[in-house]
């Protein structure tokens, strides 16, 4: 919240009392002064959004992909895509490219031409604060007959996005897709997470288009003592079966270890209405604890994924997106389903469900807000990127649980006339300008990011 939006506040208590609750809702994100970022035209500057924590300084970045971008002009390659580290200034052009690709490459064994570098980001926060960014689409050669297979791969950075020689047995992490280990079908290393000293790679193509999650977990203490964990032994022959979207944390099955969540949106095991895994980790393999259905045939659901304690219980719930989701006769398109944690575990069916307009694309992406309004409960932002100009809707939970109706609707055409798909991704929970307040950066299609305060 700005220093202008409190101040309205006040105004508005003084002179207008019943007016109160419903300005203090509705304006927890100021949308009157956005900081706006810009990448060139076509890049899809903006596809994947992160907030990053630099430790040392104890500020914040944005981190953007641009996997659409231009190659660097030492890169063999015409389009490579891109990641860009924009500060918290007002100069809408105030970022700079993340060093990412050797100029040195091997071309007769890697293909970086159109790899869509920056597809997806992650940034670890404390206590390594490292940063994971992925191309989906880069192409390893293979063989005396160099056979082109796109298996994918992803870049390991440090806190202050430079190459750190103590992550070199990191850098290999298109290993776990190579023709040998995935067998048949493209290995996309398309959505990312990077915990504690873990990085988790969600590979939807692998393994005959079944796909698969990739854990490397390293030893703080031991230099390259190292384990990768995965599925083994997939014999379901299902389309995006696995990786899809993943994300990790504690207290969702178990207070002292983590669980990995991932989404299978096209899970056509009975009835192709896409599934949600809850998974563990055993020594190097990984086992499936817990799997969530969806209700409606291609709704996406498991698109996104996020987690979040809605009530104060100290247990993670889950919420999951289906932008997809249909339903004529009530003229709502997009759903976001809420799991409700029961200490431990969740019940086969949401405890509650969101829809949004039709079309809408409402629940292609998720972010855990923090706590916008400041009344203890976590909040939660979601986006509807193809309604309208592209649309946020937030979320407030309370003591009396989760309205069904947002407590704040933000429009992208009162943010910024750049957007036409507000809201594609998002990245929330964090005060990046020091007042006390959690800040939200929404992503679009229109090579253009907004922070939110």
């Amino acid at each position: 919240m700005t220093i202008f939006s409190q101040l309205l506040l006040i105004v508005l208590k003084v002179f207008s009392p019943h007016l109160w609750l419903s300005v203090c809702v509705a304006m927890n994100l100021d949308t009157m002064f956005p900081l706006l970022k810009k990448g060139e035209n076509g890049s899809l500057f903006g596809l994947s959004v992160a907030l990053h924590h630099h430790l040392k300084t104890d500020t914040y970045l944005l981190l953007v992909g641009a996997p659409r971008d231009q190659a660097e002009h030492n890169i063999p390659a015409n389009r490579t895509g891109g990641l860009y580290s924009c500060s918290i200034t007002v100069d809408q052009s105030d970022c700079s490219r993340v060093k990412l690709l050797d100029p040195d490459l091997n071309t007769s064994e890697d293909q970086v031409e159109d790899m869509w570098l920056g597809v997806s980001v992650a940034s670890q926060g404390c206590p390594g604060g490292r940063v994971l960014t992925c191309g989906h689409r880069f192409v390893k050669l293979y063989g005396a007959f160099k056979l082109h297979h796109m298996i994918g791969r992803c870049y390991l950075r440090g806190n202050d996005l430079q190459y750190d020689d103590a992550d070199m047995h990191w850098q290999t992490l298109d290993q776990p897709c190579k023709p040998a280990v995935s067998k048949l079908g493209f290995c996309l290393s398309l959505f990312c997470s990077s915990p504690r000293r873990k990085v988790i790679v969600g590979s939807p193509g692998s393994f005959y288009w079944q796909g698969n999650v990739h854990v490397s977990w390293m030893n703080p203490h031991v230099l390259f003592d190292t384990e990768r964990s995965s599925f083994i032994n997939l014999k379901r022959r299902n389309i995006y079966i696995v990786g899809y979207s993943v994300t990790q944390t504690r207290r969702l099955l178990s207070q002292e270890h983590d669980t990995i969540v991932t989404g299978a949106p096209k899970d056509s095991k009975d009835d192709a209405c896409g599934s949600v895994l809850l998974i563990k980790k055993q020594a190097e393999k990984l086992v499936i604890e817990q799997t969530l259905r969806g209700e409606q045939i291609g709704s996406y659901f498991g698109n996104s994924v996020t987690t979040t304690d809605l009530n104060n219980d100290n247990w993670e719930d889950l919420l999951v997106g289906a932008p997809f989701y249909f339903d004529h006769e009530d003229e709502v398109g997009g759903a976001v389903y809420i799991y409700m944690n029961q200490g431990g575990g969740f019940d086969s069916g949401s405890s509650l469900v969101l829809r949004g307009p039709v079309g809408s694309g409402f629940g292609m992406s998720i972010a855990a807000a923090g706590d916008l309004n400041q009344d203890g409960f976590q909040d939660f932002a979601v986006g509807a990127p193809f309604h309208e100009t592209g649309m946020v809707m937030i979320w407030t939970s309370s003591s009396e649980g989760i309205s069904r109706e947002p407590s704040q609707v933000i429009r992208g055409s009162t943010v910024s006339h750049y957007f036409t798909t507000f809201g594609y991704s998002l990245s929330g929970g964090h005060d990046v300008d020091g007042n006390k307040y959690p800040d939200l950066l929404v992503g679009s299609l229109d090579h253009t990011v907004a922070l939110l305060r």
